[in-house]
């Protein structure tokens, strides 16, 4: 995709591994790293790190507890791992009166430095955790075509979409209630567009960021896709990763986030699809955005 040296939105996302759960690593235990865990074999085209999107499970009959927790991205070939970026975050939970085991599944996003990375590098994960609860981890890596981008060590200009705009109001669609969106019949495979703003209903630009969403599917893995244009033409511009139920027993919503804001134009038609696990599972979303004056 030929394109000028401002950033884009329509360069979506590509996914390490893509059309499933992501890489399983178990984090090993007291700041002991895990084995690696391959994400691919070898990357299609070069590639721009933005973010690792996680599934994280805690189970644990313990109260309260605390895991902080650390991810490294590596390259190379299997024992021969070179790390090329590292985050990390925490996943905690405290109850009463019981000693029944708490199951708290989440997503995560946990930012990136934009390394480039060649196409045909083998790519893998491993991680640490501060104790020794049961904590289990699947990754996905998140970037973006490297030959779509200047290289990474300028800084890009701005977008001239976005020259001299300023935030005017947070927004959601729909503005009270939610939408919802449903898997298709088989495994990993995107359900129908389902519309969640009219073509001609807006009237200023907007910076999409992700969605409030959830199901009463405790074990529920799925991505979301944020598109514009008419029915059955839609392109794709963001992609999110979330779980269909926080935590066992709790609530069922939470929040999924894009690893770059979506831009979206005055009068476009805006829709969303999902993926995952189970299939022919309805899933609620509503548009978390940024109006721009």
């Amino acid at each position: 995709m030929a394109v000028d040296a401002h950033p884009k939105r329509d360069i979506p996302e590509v996914c390490y591994p893509d059309n499933n759960f992501g890489t399983a690593v178990t984090p090993g235990n007291s700041w002991a790293w895990s084995a690696w865990a391959q994400l691919t074999a070898s990357l299609a085209d070069h590639l721009v790190l933005s973010a690792a999107q996680l599934y994280v499970l805690l189970s644990t009959t313990a109260t309260p507890v605390l895991q902080q927790f650390q991810v490294e991205i590596g390259t190379g070939a299997a024992g021969s791992e070179v790390t090329v970026a590292r985050s990390g975050s925490a996943i905690g939970y405290s109850a009463s009166g019981s000693a029944e085991t708490k199951s708290i599944f989440r997503t995560e996003t946990l930012w990136l430095p934009p390394v480039r990375i060649a196409a045909g590098t083998r790519v893998a994960v491993r991680a640490t955790k501060q104790g020794t609860d049961p904590l289990a981890l699947n990754v996905t890596l998140i970037g973006f075509p490297a030959a779509d981008f200047p290289p990474v060590s300028t800084h890009p200009h701005p977008d001239p979409y976005l020259r001299a705009s300023e935030p005017a109001a947070a927004v959601t669609y729909p503005n009270a209630g939610l939408a919802s969106v449903t898997t298709a019949g088989t495994i990993w495979v995107y359900g129908s567009w389902v519309e969640l703003i009219a073509a001609g209903a807006l009237s200023r630009h907007m910076l999409a960021a992700g969605f409030a969403c959830g199901d009463a599917v405790i074990s529920g893995a799925f991505h979301l896709q944020l598109g514009t244009g008419s029915a059955g033409n839609e392109v794709p511009h963001a992609l999110a990763v979330a779980a269909g139920r926080s935590s066992n027993p709790g609530p069922g919503f939470g929040q999924a986030h894009f690893v770059r804001p979506a831009l979206i134009k005055p009068g476009e038609r805006v829709a969303a699809r999902v993926r995952g696990r189970p299939v022919s599972t309805a899933f609620a979303v509503q548009l978390l955005a940024l109006e721009l004056a």
